[in-house]
């Protein structure tokens, strides 16, 4: 996030970013209340917990861009053209209906901590 909001910032135009890798951005203060949830409540065993949506990389960006009311264009590019030492796997949305099933609820849309992050309207 913080390297996205940097180019952003930087007046970098355009971006490119990674349109093909899935996953879904987590708001810290989202995944620690969620934490204390279980706690209270004794849950054990494995569970993910993150927040509710998916999108890639260049939707993350564009999402970024979009709050922070820049005029940036976010061009999609694919993994290849960004090598990384470790594979990066192109899904990793993880299921979250076992946090739910315990909560009684999702945490909220990424957009909505990533807006919340940012000090921003999210609008959405």
């Amino acid at each position: 996030m913080e390297a996205i909001r940097g180019q952003v910032e930087a007046g970098g135009n355009p971006i490119r970013v990674v349109a093909d890798q899935h996953g879904t951005p987590t708001f810290c203060d989202d995944l620690a209340a969620a934490l204390l949830a279980l706690v209270d409540q004794d849950a054990r065993g494995v569970l993910h917990a993150v927040n509710s949506g998916a999108t890639t990389w260049h939707g993350f960006a564009c999402e970024i861009v979009r709050l922070l009311g820049a005029a940036v264009e976010v061009m999609p590019v694919p993994s290849a053209e960004f090598p990384r030492p470790a594979p990066r796997p192109a899904y990793s949305v993880l299921d979250t209906g076992r946090l739910t099933a315990l909560l009684g609820r999702s945490l909220p849309m990424w957009q909505v901590g990533l807006s919340r992050y940012l000090g921003v309207a999210c609008g959405s």
